[in-house]
């Protein structure tokens, strides 16, 4: 299966680089029970579709960016940055959807889904109050929420792929 059959897309020629790109994220019954028992969250009521937006401009996709670029002296132009919203519940990614293979597509994903799980079982409540330790690198792998997130995308990552769709 290729990458655009995977996103149930066609091929995207002559796109424009500043346009933000929305779609929607169906997620399967069966994915959402997976990764709730993973995340030990119960009794909560999830939406099915989540907004996605590829390229986009959010503000605090903007300033890890830049963030990134001051720690790493001007090179970030490889950085994958992703976002899970706190207010809206949209996830928010820096680059376009047809950037990323299909594996490193649903490990971004999936990892911004587990950090909506978190918050929404109110897991790390120092994460709605923006409690992390920058690396050197300019990133936080260190705090409890993004280590948990990083163990759990590769473990449901391969689910992602098999039983969610962007459309």
């Amino acid at each position: 299966m290729s990458h655009a059959e995977f996103l149930n897309l066609g091929t995207v020629e002559g796109r424009v680089e500043k346009k933000e790109d929305k779609r929607t994220l169906e997620i399967s019954d069966f994915f959402w029970r997976k990764m709730r028992g993973l995340v030990r969250v119960q009794n909560i009521e999830n939406p099915r579709y989540i907004d996605i937006v590829f390229n986009s401009f959010k503000r605090s996709i903007q300033e890890t960016l830049h963030r990134i670029k001051v720690a790493n002296e001007g090179q970030n132009d490889d950085w994958v940055v992703g976002g899970y919203d706190l207010v809206d519940g949209s996830i928010h990614f820096n680059f376009f959807v047809d950037e990323l293979n299909e594996n490193e597509l649903a490990r971004a994903i999936t990892h911004e889904l587990i950090h909506m799980l978190q918050d929404e079982a109110e897991k790390y409540p120092a994460m709605r109050q923006g409690n992390q330790k920058f690396n050197e690198e300019g990133v936080d792998n260190n705090s409890p929420w993004e280590r948990e997130a990083y163990r759990l995308q590769e473990l449901l990552y391969r689910d992602f792929i098999k039983d969610c769709v962007i459309i």
